[in-house]
């Protein structure tokens, strides 16, 4: 076996109260203004570095599309993310107040709570269309994003191939879909258009891949300006540019090295942090404003702009009055990078920017930088007094900008399924979150710990490029110094894997378990391993011990329990954990397809002819999610036989050999239905296939079965 929120709406305001006593920030939504009278186009370009736009910066790579833009409007020299991972900087955006309140701290793991206001639930509720086309799977709608938007389009069923944290579409694909959209629009409307291809791994399409084949960031760049092209020569044509605000900004930046960081979501210099900033519309006369300024004051600045009344609880300011070309006070801009502390256990990061001059890091290594003298935070000018100074402050700005409620984007939704996983012993309890209240030394600040994760990264490419002997060591020397490297068991256990070591790669992560029981990626990675080594009773006895939170959120987890009971027919129990894995992900076809293996064992084990047919829809439903994956049509043939329809179980075996024609089981199972149909040439040819590709992997009994059939076919 392979391995949405729903939007609720409400017709009561809430009675619940903010602090100030205000009504709650969706009740707010909910106060009509005249019908509106511009549109909005938000343009969100993952892991884009400001200095990576021509408009910023000539010197890497020419961007005439965001360029025009830039002509047109006004461009924010120092803009700023709050964070250097992509679901809080993008809720960060819609939302207009920073993590410290609505609660969302790294990818995959938070979920928007539906008491916070987005942006297009403000704007749904003046009258405006709403939509999203999103391109990667970090901003899903299962977080929370989706509010308030008419459409949400991350339909990646396409796409699915692999592990669903790492499916992208290509930015022509969102433009294509956005652009669909917009051209049935009748009134005004709000567009928010995201592209994520400069996020590593870098691969731009053709010519942009041979023309930076030395940097393909800055082809991934140069694709993404060209993509969008269409998306502004349809605003023009349409006569759209006289009535729409545009807005384009990067979700973070991109280290590139820089500070000894590759990517990104690590460190929070300004390599990660400064993203570009355009606003262009209606009134905007040409501009450049070098204020320092940030996310959280797009959606404060949106509201002035549209002429709604902004909702009171919003943390940023506005920048109308830079786009009248009136100057802006700066204020303090809050910064952190937690997704080492909730995915590693590593030392927080937090700091804030004062007022465009210093830029001060809290961590058991605090460090102090000039803005104005050193952009690039070469030198650290950390002493005793400007720590006395700027921890309190850091401290006061965190209390004041901290919700109470923040608490909820950590609570996974309690569903059916997961409380049955409980009674059987599965998350036995909600997983506690890491505490940021105990001592960090700085062994566990995240300068000291990234470089070994940065040699564990370095020894699959060493590897990668043929020299599996040097990645071993490296991986080895980091494990001697360092046993808490998450990232350096799991990449020497997949060495050890592709070399033929399994059982070594099995010790290797069975050490790593050991040694960071928290660690999710060693868990998960445990378990596929002990998959592919058959030890079933050993993948449910490790997750009965287990109780991580990144289990209540991850499908594919989910599914290897499944294929463990289901090995060890345990029927019920898979079922229950393949439903699991599909409420996290609806379109996952592989724990679609499984799902219907563990219901076709079951309703051969109970003689129960109403799981035939359970087991029916889910094998279709498999095959329409990937019409390109075989095992449903396997799957299919079994039922179809099952049930007396020979005619649609050989068309169903033959359309998997079609997709896979070493896939033994169809053959074998088409070979049977031909048998049973009296055409014994046919089955003869097929079990005679089987045979030659087969036998060698048979036990002695089948073998012998194996004969006996090709001896039938034979007489």
């Amino acid at each position: 076996m392979d391995r949405i929120w729903p939007i609720v709406w409400f017709a009561l305001f809430f009675a619940l109260l903010s602090g100030d006593g205000e009504a709650s920030p969706r009740a707010q939504a909910k106060k009509k203004t005249p019908e509106a009278s511009h549109n909005l186009l938000l343009v969100t370009i993952d892991t884009l570095r400001a200095d990576r736009l021509s408009c910023y910066d000539d010197s890497h790579v020419q961007t005439p599309v965001i360029d025009g833009l830039a002509r047109l409007g006004v461009r924010f020299t120092r803009a700023f993310a709050h964070t250097p991972t992509t679901l809080p900087s993008h809720a960060n955006i819609l939302t207009g107040v920073l993590p410290l309140y609505h609660g969302i701290h790294e990818n995959g793991t938070f979920v928007l709570h539906e008491d916070q206001l987005t942006l297009a639930e403000l704007l749904q509720g003046q009258g405006y269309a709403t939509a999203a086309f999103v391109g990667a799977y970090p901003l899903d709608s299962r977080f929370g994003l989706a509010q308030g938007f008419d459409r949400y389009d991350d339909d990646y069923r396409s796409l699915r191939t692999g592990s669903l944290a790492s499916v992208e579409r290509r930015a022509e694909a969102v433009v294509d879909g956005a652009l669909t959209w917009l051209k049935a629009q009748q009134g005004p409307w709000f567009l928010w258009v995201h592209c994520y291809d400069p996020h590593d791994p870098y691969a731009p399409p053709e010519p942009f891949h041979t023309q930076f084949a030395d940097r393909l960031y800055d082809g991934e760049v140069a694709y993404v300006d060209q993509a969008l092209g269409p998306l502004f020569l349809y605003l023009k044509d349409a006569g759209l540019t006289k009535s729409t605000l545009v807005v384009l900004t990067g979700d973070h930046g991109e280290s590139l090295g820089e500070h000894g960081e590759k990517t990104h979501g690590y460190l929070a210099y300004n390599s990660a942090l400064w993203i570009p900033l355009i606003l262009a519309g209606p009134g905007i006369a040409p501009g450049i404003v070098d204020t320092f300024v940030s996310h959280c004051d797009i959606f404060p600045t949106l509201c002035d702009w549209l002429d709604i009344k902004r909702p009171g609880h919003l943390q940023g300011i506005s920048l109308a009055p830079a786009l009248r070309g009136r100057s802006l006070k700066s204020q303090a801009i809050y910064f952190e990078s937690l997704y080492p502390f909730y995915s590693r256990g590593w030392a927080p990061m937090r700091g804030y920017i004062v007022d465009g001059k210093q830029k001060y890091f809290e961590s058991p290594m605090p460090e102090l930088f000039d803005m104005e003298a050193d952009f690039r935070e070469t030198r650290d000018l950390i002493s005793p007094r400007s720590l006395r100074e700027h921890r309190p402050r850091l401290e006061r700005l965190i209390a004041r900008y901290t919700h109470e409620d923040s608490a909820k984007a950590r609570q996974a939704p309690d569903r059916d399924t997961l409380a049955k996983l409980r009674t059987l012993g599965y998350i036995s309890a909600p997983a506690p979150l890491r505490s940021e209240n105990r001592e960090f030394g700085p062994s566990l600040d995240v300068k000291t710990l990234l470089p070994f994760h940065t040699k564990s990264m370095d020894a699959m490419e060493v590897y990668r490029g043929g020299d599996t002997r040097g990645a071993v060591q490296m991986l080895k020397e980091v494990l001697t110094e360092r046993q808490d490297i998450d990232i350096a068991y799991s990449n020497l256990a997949v060495i050890y894997k592709e070399t033929g070591r399994l059982p070594e790669a099995l010790e290797v992560l069975r050490v790593g378990l050991k040694a960071l029981p928290d660690s999710f990626d060693v868990f998960s990675a445990y378990v596929n391993f002990l998959i592919n080594a058959r030890q079933y009773a050993e993948v449910i006895r490790i997750f009965q011990d287990s109780n991580l939170r990144q289990m209540e959120y991850d499908p594919e987890i989910w599914n290897y329990l499944g294929v463990a009971h289901t090995h060890t027919r345990e029927f019920e129990k898979a079922v229950l954990a393949f439903e699991r894995s599909l409420e996290l992900d609806p379109n996952y076809a592989v724990a679609h397809n499984n799902l219907g293996i563990a219901q076709f064992s079951q309703a051969l084990a109970l003689k129960e002819a109403s799981l035939l047919e359970k087991a029916l829809s889910s094998f279709q439903t498999a095959a329409s999610l990937n019409p390109d994956y075989a095992s449903p049509w396997n799957g299919l043939g079994i039922v179809y036989r099952q049930l007396g329809d020979l005619e649609r179980a050989a068309a169903s075996l033959e359309r998997a050999l079609e997709l896979n024609p070493e896939f033994g089981d169809a053959r074998y199972n088409l070979a049977h239905i031909f048998l049973s149909q009296g055409d014994k040439v046919r089955a003869l040819q097929h079990f005679s296939l089987y045979k030659e590709k087969f036998q060698h992997a048979l036990p002695p009994n089948e073998r012998e079965k194996l004969e006996a059939l090709i001896e039938q076919c034979k007489k």
